[in-house]
């Protein structure tokens, strides 16, 4: 079983990175949004830790950079219906805090917005693993999903589509804690992605 991946970041894509180890194998990776925003840039050297998933014939390898994150990969496929693909796009949501928060308080709609995750998979998810997360700052975690929130509905009130919103708020630095200072960096951040695609 393939545990982790060394090599040089050849290619980045949507969803996917493709790695090419020292014996010049290239091995297509499939990661999630937050994950591939923080991989090094194009040529640089990057080790991942690999969940292999075999579909309808096909493998499939998901990547993360932590090996908290790839145990909680593993915690969230063990729910029924939900396979490695929903875990990892789940994980692709925010900070891994945020995320055991989100289980850990219940916050449905926070979980819900991952792809392929309805309000029915995000009940089951709280269900099977709210007792199993333990998470000493929990309240404060909670307080963060919340405020991120907010400012998500700010930034749909100013028009933008809530999914980009999402996606801003998602890059946010963890410095930044109040609704304030968050709404601020996104906008800005969605202001200079948007001189960028013009």
């Amino acid at each position: 079983m393939i545990y982790s991946i060394t090599g040089k970041v050849v290619r980045k894509e949507e969803g996917a990175v493709v790695v090419e180890t020292a014996s010049g194998i290239g091995f297509r990776i499939l990661v999630n949004a937050r994950t591939l925003r923080e991989l090094p840039r194009k040529g640089s050297q990057v080790r991942l830790l690999c969940a292999l998933h075999v579909r309808e014939g096909a493998i499939e390898l998901f990547g993360v950079l932590s090996e908290e994150e790839l145990a909680f990969l593993s915690l969230l496929s063990s729910v029924s219906g939900v396979g490695l693909r929903i875990a990892n796009a789940i994980l692709g949501l925010g900070e891994l805090r945020l995320v055991a928060a989100a289980i850990k308080e219940g916050k449905l709609s926070f979980l819900a917005a991952a792809p392929g995750v309805g309000k029915k998979i995000a009940r089951r998810i709280v269900f099977e693993l709210r007792e199993k997360i333990t998470l000493p700052d929990a309240p404060r975690a909670a307080a963060q999903i919340a405020k991120d929130a907010d400012v998500v509905e700010a930034l749909v009130n100013l028009g933008y589509r809530r999914r980009e919103a999402r996606e801003a708020v998602a890059r946010l630095d963890a410095s930044l804690t109040t609704v304030e200072e968050r709404l601020r960096a996104a906008l800005a951040a969605l202001t200079a992605a948007k001189r960028r695609s013009h």
